[in-house]
């Protein structure tokens, strides 16, 4: 069986297919793809209201269906990419999936995206697996 790790590392090679997704549930691994079209659209010149316009107000957002957890997720994922100055377009979507995966385990999480902003920008100093594993152990606290 795959680590949780390695999954991520899948996702974020853009692989796809059952051994990608073994240990990421789909709502995590559409949190992954958000976050990469997310961070894709901040460097293509779209704005966070763009991005926003298709969404619904997060007044609006009552409940837990599935569809209300993504819009709200949606939502947090383009405070953190305009928050500041540009994510790392590989380090960012890697931390939110991990994110994603603790809390449906019902794992500690950051309690916010600012209190880990600098450790995930600085993940972007590494390559490959090492990049992943940093962006994973910034989402973990604790771990």
């Amino acid at each position: 069986m795959m680590s949780r790790s390695m999954a991520l590392g899948a996702l974020a090679l853009g692989m796809s297919g059952v051994a990608a997704q073994s240990e990421v549930s789909p709502l995590c691994a559409t949190v992954y793809k958000a976050a990469s079209s997310a961070v894709a659209n901040r460097a293509a010149g779209q704005s966070a209201e763009q991005l926003r316009a298709a969404l619904p107000t997060r007044a609006a957002l009552i409940g837990d269906s599935p569809e209300v957890t993504i819009a709200r997720v949606l939502h947090e994922i383009i405070d953190d990419v305009f928050s500041e100055a540009p994510l790392d377009r590989a380090a960012y979507p890697v931390y939110r999936t991990e994110v994603c995966v603790r809390e449906e385990a019902q794992l500690p999480v950051p309690e916010s995206f600012a209190e880990v902003r600098a450790a995930l920008m600085a993940c972007a100093r590494h390559d490959g697996d090492a990049l992943i594993e940093c962006a994973v152990a910034v989402a973990s606290p604790g771990d």
